[in-house]
């Protein structure tokens, strides 16, 4: 894994310079410190920061085919260079390393701008073609690796993280208030947006193409492959099994020790599982656990870890330790809410003390129909079929209910069923993640700053989504899970395991988002793969020969922390003090009096705002540190 990033001149002659180059880079030196490259010729420059997994000695980058016209960086692996490899030798290629990154060059040549489509694996490319005088970004179908670009008037820069660009010195610090409707909506900022106005995400499956005095091309080279297969559950079981023992096969390359993160819940198992099947050493695991016993996972984990004879670590997250907080939401480099990246930053550094490469779960959700929100879609259209005068009394025998803290508690769930229910199909689907509803965010922003994002739209990001699956398939439950696919999983998830990984310079792999495995999912009926009652069902019958029954009957439960309890309790005065009247004034566009009354409302447990105050604090803390314009 590494951290690249780059400068094209694409029209005009600014210089550009080692020291600008290498500004650049070392903001990424967290995420590849074992060696460092550059290529600068008249207008591109390319630079990284690489972590070497595979061939540590001969992998240096940027790396060149045979005359030195073609020259590569690579953040990511490519799972499928051995059989690239083979092809492009018979070819008459000559290869001088034994790294994956060094198919890209030969393989640029052999299908020119369509090489992409060949790849499987996760990637953030940059590529240059000094012959043509062409640059091309592509990333990977999932969106495993992050890319960000910014096109300005003369020059397209680029990198693996926002930090990269910024050091430029040459982008604008102005922030999108588009990017903060979104991010004040889901606690994240969906692809294409990012915190500021002239930076873009490029979006999984796609590539840029630059040229000396040409426009910008951006196009997708990924699609949705759906298969021709029997409609039958043993088959599609036997089917996934043998995809994904040779995607974890695949995936376990490596040159440096490589273990596994182990939650205890299914997804994990299964990776660790078919993990040891294909390893004849002593198989590392990683688990994380809580004081507080509701949020506690360890003894499924152990469970696995018993079954499967692994080397098991594990650590308990205790109260003293999330004084880190701080530390760990200072150094995103744009808001980012999900508040279970905080456990999964203290498993990382944990983990990188033994490994340097981990399997993980992530991915099986969005594919196989492990988020409650799916029945929650088939429900809601039997809860709108009610009259109005049940509707009304349910909704408020359910609001009702007292404020529960506890582990993803059932007062929690019916509340956003039936504030979400009445709505249209994908605008609800968008808005089971919602935190700050249109009526939140009106009382929360001044009106002069809410006039200005009222006519902005959250699910707009679904809809464009939803409108390419209608020409993939008719499958309903199917078009959710893409929607989160295309959307939430590269956003928020992904985003969080490539963040707190590469914080301590460990590789995280995803054996459940090969792309394989990714056209084989979508390819079977969502109603074999989810029950009424029952998440991922076809996943449970394919694994029940693999893994414990404890493990099989098991509910989803994700990786929560107990927020509410550290804002109650360790946190309180961290919160009560970036959450004060001077920081939210800072910002400008807060009202200090709704966020006082959440924090009051949250101490009592009146109500539970624990997710929106953690929002409100990363943002305050990530905007005391840049110092931002906002630009509308």
């Amino acid at each position: 894994m590494c951290g690249i990033s780059g400068i094209f001149r694409v029209t005009g002659d600014k210089p550009i310079t080692e020291n600008l180059m290498k500004a650049m880079t070392e903001t990424l030196y967290h995420r590849g410190p074992d060696d460092q490259g550059f290529y600068i010729n008249q207008n591109i420059g390319l630079g990284i920061q690489r972590l070497s997994v595979i061939d540590p000695s001969g992998g240096h980058q940027p790396i060149t085919n045979e005359d030195g016209q073609i020259r590569v960086v690579c953040n990511g692996e490519i799972y499928n260079f051995h059989e690239l490899r083979g092809l492009l030798e018979q070819k008459g290629h000559t290869f001088r390393t034994h790294s994956d990154t060094e198919v890209l060059v030969h393989l640029y040549e052999e299908e020119g701008e369509s090489f992409p489509g060949k790849l499987n694996g996760m990637f953030g490319i940059a590529l240059w073609d000094n012959r043509q005088k062409k640059l091309i970004l592509a990333r990977d179908q999932a969106g495993i690796k992050p890319l960000y670009y910014a096109d300005l008037e003369h020059s397209l820069l680029f990198g693996s993280e926002l930090r990269a660009l910024m050091a430029s010195g040459e982008i604008p610090r102005e922030a999108d208030a588009k990017a903060l409707h979104y991010y004040f909506s889901f606690s994240y900022i969906p692809e294409p947006y990012s915190i500021w106005r002239k930076v873009k995400k490029l979006e999984p499956g796609h590539m840029l193409v630059a040229e000396r005095n040409k426009p910008l091309r951006k196009t997708s080279y990924f699609h949705i492959e759906l298969q021709s297969i029997p409609i039958n559950r043993n088959y599609c079981s036997e089917k996934f099994l043998e995809i994904f023992s040779e995607a974890v096969k695949t995936q376990l390359m490596s040159d440096v020790p490589v273990g596994t993160f182990l939650s205890g819940g299914l997804d994990s198992a299964a990776v660790t599982a078919f993990y040891a099947h294909h390893y004849t050493g002593k198989l590392k695991t990683f688990s994380l656990g809580f004081e507080d016993t509701s949020y506690n996972e360890l003894d499924y984990a152990r469970i696995v870890s018993r079954k499967l004879k692994t080397e098991h670590h594990e650590i308990v997250l205790r109260a003293n330790e999330i004084q880190c907080v701080p530390e760990i939401i200072s150094q995103l480099d744009e808001p980012f809410a999900d508040s279970s990246q905080v456990p999964l930053y203290f498993l990382s550094r944990f983990a990188a003390e033994s490994v340097k490469v981990v399997l993980v779960g992530d991915g099986a959700d969005e594919l196989f129909g492990g988020y409650e929100t799916y029945q929650a879609n088939r429900l809601a259209s039997l809860y709108r079929n009610l009259p109005n005068s049940m509707r009304y009394l349910v909704k408020g025998a359910i609001n009702m209910l007292p404020v529960n803290s506890k582990k993803i508690s059932l007062e929690h769930k019916l509340k956003r069923f039936v504030e979400h229910s009445n709505i249209d199909p994908v605008q609800s689907h968008a808005s089971w993640r919602n935190i700050f509803s249109f009526k939140d965010q009106e009382d929360l922003f001044k009106p002069e700053f809410y006039s200005l994002i009222r006519h902005f739209k959250y699910w707009d990001v679904y809809e464009q989504h939803c409108k390419e699956w209608q020409g993939i398939s008719a499958d309903k439950i199917n078009q959710f899970l893409y929607l989160d696919f295309k959307s939430y999983l590269p956003a928020d998830m992904l985003t969080k395991v490539d963040r707190m990984t590469m914080m301590h310079s460990l590789e995280a792999r995803l054996p459940f988002l090969d792309r394989h495995l990714v056209n084989f999912a979508f390819s079977i009926p969502g109603s074999m793969k989810l029950g009424y009652v029952r998440t991922k069902t076809l996943l449970r019958k394919a694994l029940r020969e693999e893994l414990p029954p404890e493990i099989i009957r098991r509910k989803k439960t994700g990786f929560n922390v107990p927020l509410s309890t550290w804002i109650r309790g360790q946190l309180k005065d961290y919160f009560r003090s970036s959450l004060s009247k001077n920081n939210l004034d800072l910002l400008g566009f807060i009202q200090h009096k709704v966020v006082l009354n959440m924090l009051s409302e949250q101490e009592t447990m009146k109500r539970d705002h624990s997710h929106r105050l953690w929002a409100l604090l990363v943002l305050v803390t990530w905007w005391r540190r840049e110092r931002p314009d906002l630009i509308v």
